[in-house]
C-alpha cells in the first residue's frame, strides 16, 4: 500500500530531480519514492543498535 505525499520544489530543484528521473528512464514520482527509501534505509542502517556499538 502506498500514501500520498505532497511537495513544494523550487522550479530549479524540480528541473534537476525530473533530469535525473529521466536519465534513469522512470518518472518523478517514482525515482522520488527510490531516492527516498534509500535514503530511509541507509539512515536506518547507520543509527547505533542499542547496547551494541
Amino acid at each position: 500500500m502506498t500514501e500520498t505525499v505532497t511537495i513544494r520544489l523550487g522550479k530549479s530543484a524540480k528541473a534537476g530531480l525530473q533530469a535525473l528521473a529521466d536519465a534513469d528512464h522512470r518518472k518523478l514520482a517514482s525515482y522520488l519514492t527510490l531516492v527516498l527509501e534509500r535514503h530511509l534505509a541507509n539512515k536506518q542502517a547507520a543509527k547505533p543498535k542499542k547496547g551494541g556499538k
